[in-house]
């Protein structure tokens, strides 16, 4: 092996097109001169539509197929409900025990979804100090989370209080969300110092949960907020940004001679469109046979009051196996499974659907090959007619996928997989009176109706890397996710069997192939 020492350093859910345009007009110099290394190259999801598996896909260095973690909740079709993910029955086998394998000395300081290496760990291992998911506060050795609160205080970042935000929630968690930016920037740059590491990464998550309620004021009554108070508010974002790129430099610096260092973010951020919650509705409706309709019933109304702006401030205080113990019991009672033909399943950003299908659902109703597929075909055209009405009334959805042209069938883990899944359009909820379904009526409501998480902002697909990645090998190509990988061991002195460039079947040709046979 003739590796040097290698530093990734996670921006979590920063933009990339504000990060061009922000080095591109001086405001993010450090990013700039990592830049210079190595250009901003744009990262595409392993598999489209999958951004809330993006990280296990990374981690796990295999797409959402051969791992299965693509939310926190995904239903077990041999269970029949929905099931909290877990390693016991996906796969979650990080890519640097090669590393470690091979005798290297590996630091990994909050990324997200990295397992515990356990005791025996001869590196460094701190995790849920300032994740924007909820992980346990743990750090291997053990005794290194005692050096940290003594040397750095308690973390800054407090858990997510999901839901609808008021201004002093906003101001507040500008505040901690800076703080805890610099804090894990220092903390990196102390144990750069200390420990003699072959391959170091770090992930900033202060920037992931700024991103999300910050992004602009839209979930917040503005009329309310002092003038200062509205002022520090609307320039949040741009004082993220700095905080990120002051990191980058701070955390670079302290980075052994000669080492090979990469900036990166695995997704973006952008304004959040805010259909998600109303898409269970959406498929209720749309879902039904043609020429029949479904009333409402006691299933509906308990799914509205789940997603009501009490019942998810009240989320953070409920403990988690009682959540587990209502999501088994409800997700399983949810639906009158012998005239259900589709439902939704919980999803990161865009929609989730699943057919009922038989010999794969504990009640399946619809047939496998033809009548699956035309089904599939005709959720796809008629979700793909759904249009804002007010405003101007375009598409709120952009792309709809089937997801068998994209995970090979045999994929480890498709069964848990929804069949279909869905990006949004641009347009946004609140510049909308409501949504038409085509055939099956209208949803309406005021204008300026707020999200129910609170979250002005929400994920972009696209990632991005600049510095050493070893992306060049595509020229013109579009690299995914897992592109990054073997730059990142070639780095430290290792081979890998992935080959970088455009002649690799990526999901977008699979599903181009696909269409082509279909036709």
């Amino acid at each position: 092996m003739n590796g040097k020492p290698t530093v990734w350093i996670g921006l979590d859910a920063v933009e990339g097109q504000e990060v061009r345009r922000r080095m591109a007009d001086g405001r993010m110099p450090h990013l700039a001169a990592l830049a210079r290394r190595g250009g901003l190259r744009a990262v595409d999801p392993d598999v489209p539509g999958f951004c809330g598996g993006i990280w296990r896909s990374f981690v796990n260095g295999v797409p959402v197929g051969e791992h299965g973690w693509h939310f926190s909740k995904i239903w077990r079709p041999e269970l029949g409900r929905l099931d909290q993910a877990g390693p016991d029955w996906l796969r979650l086998r990080p890519f640097w025990d090669r590393m470690r394998a091979a005798g290297l000395r590996v630091g990994l300081v909050d990324v997200p979804h990295a397992p515990d290496p356990g005791p025996g760990f001869d590196g460094v291992y701190v995790s849920g100090w300032q994740t924007h998911d909820y992980h346990p506060r743990s750090t291997r050795p053990a005794s290194l989370m005692t050096a940290l609160e003594a040397g750095f205080g308690r973390p800054w970042l407090r858990a997510e209080s999901y839901g609808p935000q008021s201004p002093g929630d906003l101001l507040r968690l500008h505040q901690q969300g800076l703080a805890s930016i610099q804090q894990i920037a220092a903390i990196s740059e102390w144990l750069l110092g200390r420990h003699c590491l072959d391959f170091f990464m770090v992930v900033v998550g202060g920037a992931h949960r700024l991103g999300h309620y910050l992004w602009d004021l839209s979930q917040v009554d503005s009329d309310r907020l002092a003038a200062d108070d509205a002022s520090r508010l609307s320039q949040a974002m741009d004082d993220v940004y700095a905080a990120c790129d002051a990191a980058v430099g701070r955390i670079a610096s302290a980075a052994p001679a000669g080492a090979r260092i990469v900036a990166f973010a695995l997704h973006g951020m952008g304004a959040n469109p805010g259909w998600t919650d109303l898409f269970p509705e959406m498929v209720r409706r749309l879902g039904a046979p043609a020429g029949t309709s479904r009333r409402r019933g006691l299933r509906d109304y308990v799914l509205q009051l789940r997603r009501s702006s009490w019942a998810l401030r009240a989320h953070p205080y409920v403990p988690d196996a009682v959540h587990r113990m209502i999501g088994r019991q409800w997700s399983s009672r949810m639906h009158a499974w012998g005239s259900t033909r589709v439902f939704s399943v919980p999803g990161e950003l865009g929609g989730n659907l699943r057919v009922n299908l038989a010999g794969r659902e504990a009640e399946g109703i619809v047939e496998p090959d033809a009548e699956y597929d035309d089904l599939c075909m005709e959720m796809c055209e008629r979700l793909g007619r759904v249009y804002s009405l007010g405003g101007d009334e375009r598409p709120i959805v952009g792309s709809a996928h089937i997801v068998d042209r994209l995970v090979p069938g045999d994929a480890a883990f498709r069964t848990y997989l929804p069949d279909i899944v869905l990006e949004w359009s641009e347009s946004r909820i609140g510049d909308s009176r409501g949504i038409a379904l085509p055939g099956a009526g209208e949803i309406r409501w005021q204008p300026g109706r707020r999200i129910p998480s609170g979250r002005s902002g929400n994920h972009r697909p696209r990632g991005w890397a600049l510095g050493d990645h070893g992306l060049g090998g595509f020229g013109s190509g579009q690299p995914n996710v897992l592109d990054l990988l073997p730059g990142l061991f070639g780095s430290v002195g290792l081979a890998t069997d992935r080959k970088p460039g455009p002649g690799r079947l990526t999901a977008q040709a699979m599903e181009q192939d696909a269409l082509a046979r279909a036709s």
